[in-house]
């Protein structure tokens, strides 16, 4: 059975300020891409990075510095197991990359809250870094993943990126998923669209 498109809408923006600006604008659309040979297809769990705004103060990065983003909580169609193969940055300006990913059961199921954008790498904000398997399917906040993503700016200048692209496979299938948002590195000083203060 072939697998589904699917779109979800939902917003969300952060704005960092002190020395660099990090500007953390998420319009979510997630496009399910068809899995090959009917196996689970990786989606966006309703609510994920949705319907708020957040500011927080990261204080300066330097190039090299890693920055920590989430708030993204995935999961399954159907029951099934998939594991993170890789993601890529869609949309990119100037030399940003990522460094690691990884996933975590949703804290806000705990009451816990979850990453938006913070500075420092995934393990100090608390993600088992290298933990990349998603088995739960979408049934609730209870069974969403947080996936959270550390990038870094490799030189001087603006970097930003369009998009992500999730790559996952299962024992059958295989897949992307798709999540248009934006995030700029800014020195402060520097002027662009992408970078409000």
């Amino acid at each position: 059975m072939p697998g589904r498109d699917c779109v979800m809408r939902r917003s969300m923006r952060t704005k960092a300020r002190l020395g660099a600006v990090v500007v953390l604008a998420v319009s979510v659309v997630a496009a399910c891409g068809p899995s090959k040979s009917g196996g689970p297809t990786l989606e966006l769990a309703g609510g994920s990075a949705g319907g708020r705004s957040i500011e927080q103060d990261i204080g300066h990065v330097a190039d090299g510095s890693p920055i920590s983003i989430g708030a993204m909580l995935i999961c399954l169609d159907r029951p099934g197991e998939v594991t993170l193969m890789g993601i890529s940055l869609e949309g990119t300006h100037g030399r940003i990359g990522v460094d690691e990913f990884a996933v975590r059961p949703n804290p806000l199921a705990t009451g816990e809250a979850g990453l938006g954008a913070t500075r420092g790498g995934l393990g100090s904000a608390n993600f088992i870094v290298g933990r990349r398997t998603v088995s739960k399917q979408c049934r609730g906040a209870a069974s969403a993943y947080e996936l959270g993503v550390e990038v870094s700016r490799a030189s001087p200048g603006i970097a930003s990126f369009d998009g992500l692209a999730v790559h996952y496979a299962s024992s059958s299938s295989s897949g992307i998923l798709r999540i248009p948002m934006s995030l700029a590195l800014c020195a402060g000083s520097q002027v662009s669209p992408d970078c409000r203060t």
